[in-house]
């Protein structure tokens, strides 16, 4: 009864947390975008609403997640296509260049 409950008030307010979601993401995606040397990867606006990913030249992404976890922000620097049969680009391989 209770996953059935749950399932139901999500669905209940799934336009308004998206809507939230949303312009939590595009504030993030605003306020990153102004740091020297970043890059949002992908499409500014053809993504999922939770979805941020950028890459700062300069700095190595361990480095910025100790960072980070010192301020309480939680990130990961993993790519979502970790196999070497994805089809998707890598620009993990490719050397940094800013569009």
């Amino acid at each position: 009864m209770g996953m059935a409950m749950a399932l139901e008030e999500a669905c209940a307010h799934m336009e308004e947390n998206t809507e939230k979601v949303l312009k939590l993401r595009n504030r993030l995606i605003e306020g990153l975008s102004r740091i020297p040397h970043s890059v949002l990867n992908g499409d500014p606006e053809k993504r999922l609403p939770g979805n941020v990913s950028f890459c700062f030249e300069g700095i190595e992404g361990e480095s910025l997640l100790l960072l980070l976890d010192d301020k309480g922000i939680c990130a990961s620097s993993g790519s979502a296509c970790p196999h070497i049969n994805c089809t998707a680009p890598c620009w993990r391989r490719k050397p940094f260049r800013r569009q």
